[in-house]
């Protein structure tokens, strides 16, 4: 060390790859190892990541499945990393994948194939979409990878026309079009005196239903603070009915929405909701039973945890995946609807 001299040449620190992973740490089970992931760019949030180790590659399924999971999370790097050659892919901010369901696998002309219904919706606005896409994969020396992504025929767009109506469209190349409602059909007792508009939407094809958020605005003429009501309307029916009514957020009043997704069967619903009073404009979750009527908020089912914030993330059946905010720290959660149960992943 005595031999050294000091440089004038400047010291640079200089870090290769997109991530860098510290302080690994292995599971009780030995089956994952837990690291502190870090992306090399300023103002990166450091996360904490885990590794699940198999002997055993993914099987078709798990390798859409897992795609279909990193765009909700908007993991860009790592949903190319299941494409093959790491094709070109973007992920849109709306309107953006809210929830999937697997439906079938198969075989097409020599090729593997995977079936999914994807659900997309547009944030606080009276958008949504069910697409049906063909995954086509092939085998890799890691094990398989997605080579082409097909839209296949029988999609359902929902959205709001100009004249404030809900239409839907529907069948093969979504060229069927039709009016679900307008404004004038909303029964009376369940619109407010003052100002409203219709805000975020789900439609479940299976029971022929719209969910949909009534944002009630503030109007000072009414002395009307804003809030929001979650109605259903049944198509068949041609019925609506209210599940929900929320005017206040933890003491807080001024309620709105963000969004609102629904489990791939048509039970559950959960919103993002926040008061306009709330300086730190924390969301907080209430998840609705659209069948049993129960519905609850997330950060009353939370223990020994301060509860800042709590946010949808996506369904995976009956189990609601939401990013839970504590002293400025983000965490997952499950809310395991069906079961009444909170767990980590």
């Amino acid at each position: 060390m005595s031999q050294l001299k000091p440089s004038n040449v400047p010291q640079v620190l200089t870090i290769t790859g997109l991530y860098s992973y510290y302080n690994p740490v292995w599971s009780s089970d030995s089956k994952s190892v837990y690291v502190l992931k870090n992306q090399n760019m300023e103002g990166a949030k450091m996360r904490i990541m885990r590794i699940d180790l198999s002997e055993d590659a993914l099987s078709e399924k798990e390798v859409v499945k897992a795609f279909n999971q990193a765009t909700i999370s908007r993991d860009l790097d790592f949903a190319r990393s299941l494409l093959k050659n790491h094709q070109e892919f973007i992920i849109p901010s709306n309107p953006h994948p809210v929830s999937y369901s697997i439906v079938k696998s198969g075989t097409e002309n020599g090729r593997k194939y995977v079936d999914v219904e994807e659900n997309w919706a547009y944030t606080a606005n009276p958008y949504y979409q069910i697409k049906n896409v063909r995954y086509f994969l092939s085998s890799s020396e890691h094990g398989y990878l997605i080579d082409e992504m097909k839209d296949l025929p029988g999609g359902v767009e929902v959205g709001e026309q100009k004249d404030g109506s809900i239409s839907i469209r529907k069948g093969a190349g979504n060229n069927t079009e039709e009016t679900l409602i307008i404004k004038d059909s909303i029964p009376k007792e369940l619109l407010p005196k003052g100002d409203y508009r219709i805000a975020s939407l789900a439609y479940l094809p299976k029971q022929g239903q719209l969910v949909f958020v009534l944002q009630v605005l503030q109007d000072t003429a009414f002395n009307q603070p804003s809030s929001v009501k979650v109605i259903v309307y049944d198509s068949k029916e041609k019925s609506f009915t209210l599940k929900e009514t929320v005017t206040e957020l933890a003491g807080m009043k001024n309620i709105g929405v963000e969004n609102i997704i629904v489990s791939p069967n048509g039970k559950f619903a959960a919103l993002d909701l926040f008061s306009d009073d709330d300086k730190e404009f924390h969301t907080q979750v209430l998840v609705i039973d659209l069948e049993q009527g129960k519905n609850q908020f997330l950060y009353d089912k939370v223990a020994n945890t301060i509860v800042e914030g709590t946010r949808t993330h996506y369904w995976d059946g009956d189990r609601l995946h939401f990013i839970l905010t504590s002293n400025g720290q983000e965490m997952n959660y499950q809310w395991d609807a069906a079961r009444g149960r909170l767990k980590q992943p």
